[in-house]
């Protein structure tokens, strides 16, 4: 009988025993499916961003590319479309020249530097003690308030008049530089019709800078007027070869992830360089012929010069470009 008890417990034991192995197997089982599952979503998560950060790098580089390039042909067409930017704007004339007053900007009344404005601090009195002090520092605030607000508007009188004093002054300058600009172009216009050779010469200096399309582009010049003849010679420096930009485009190479440069033919560059060249002795004649009359100057010649390097010696070089050097 107790053997029988015995074998009874034994068997219940093992039969715990093999449930809780089962079980143990189990969760392992789960636990080893979860962290499966677990790593392939992760994987896939971590391939949609690389992807996903893949695409935002490309779409960065090919607007980069985009930018580069809009930009290079807005460069371009400055140069290419020089001629017509520069015909384009109005003859300077002498008159012109003298009504042209370079004046600063006129003084604003908020940039007047006055005494320092008047703060409520500066009039507060001071906190009451009891309650008749309460009282007193009522009728103190009522007092304050009114000096604070007087303060003020002396310190406003005192801007304004010194704000009218300022542009009293500046009113002074304009009108002293104004007399001073018209004179000088008096007396350039009398030595102008007088054929003098230098102020015909300083005269088509002023019409050069004077012209927005040509700035940046001319880098100095020198007029010689010779009376005789009523022709006036320009001596001009050109802008070097590096003026044309040496990439034709920009774009995106995907298997080398990079923006890169579209390389400009060198035959391409020398036409553009000698159009540039022709498009700017034009525009030169243009704006004097334009504004010099031809009571004055009968003929009008360009040599244009570049400051360069000489291959052959190294040395600075500052040659004149004839139609075979440009073209």
């Amino acid at each position: 009988m107790l053997g029988s008890i015995w074998r009874d417990l034994a068997a219940d034991r093992e039969r715990r025993r093999r449930k809780q192995r089962q079980a143990e197997a189990q969760f392992h089982r789960a636990l080893r499916a979860e962290e499966e599952r677990t790593g392939r979503a992760t994987a896939i998560t971590d391939r949609t961003e690389r992807a996903e950060q893949a695409r935002r790098d490309r779409a960065e580089r090919e607007a980069r590319a985009a930018r580069l390039d809009t930009e290079l042909q807005v460069e371009l067409a400055g140069l290419t479309e020089l001629l017509r930017a520069a015909a384009t704007e109005p003859a300077r004339t002498m008159a012109v020249f003298r009504r042209t007053v370079a004046v600063d900007e006129p003084p604003r009344i908020e940039d007047v530097v006055g005494p320092p404005q008047p703060q409520w601090s500066q009039f507060c009195p001071d906190q009451p003690a009891g309650l008749f002090g309460r009282r007193r520092h009522e009728r103190a605030l009522v007092d304050a308030r009114a000096q604070f607000e007087q303060a003020l508007a002396d310190h406003d009188r005192q801007r304004q008049e010194a704000f009218a004093e300022e542009f009293r002054e500046y009113k002074v300058r304009v009108l002293r530089r104004t007399e001073e600009h018209q004179a000088r172009w008096d007396i350039l216009a009398e030595e102008v019709a007088s054929g003098d050779s230098d102020a015909v010469g300083d005269v088509a200096g002023e019409i050069l800078r004077a012209s927005s399309a040509l700035q940046g582009l001319l880098d100095g010049g020198r007029g010689t007027f010779e009376m005789a003849s009523r022709e006036l010679v320009l001596e001009i420096d050109l802008p070097d070869t590096d003026v044309v930009p040496a990439e034709r485009g920009w774009k995106y190479v995907h298997a080398r992830k990079a923006v890169e440069p579209v390389k400009r033919p060198p035959a391409e560059a020398a036409s553009l360089y000698a159009n540039l060249v022709a498009q700017l002795t034009l525009a030169v004649l243009d704006a004097c012929f334009r504004a010099i009359g031809p009571e004055v100057v009968d003929a009008l010649s360009v040599n244009g010069h570049v400051r360069t390097t000489d291959p052959a010696t190294g040395r600075p070089d500052h040659p004149c470009l004839d139609r075979k050097s440009v073209v």
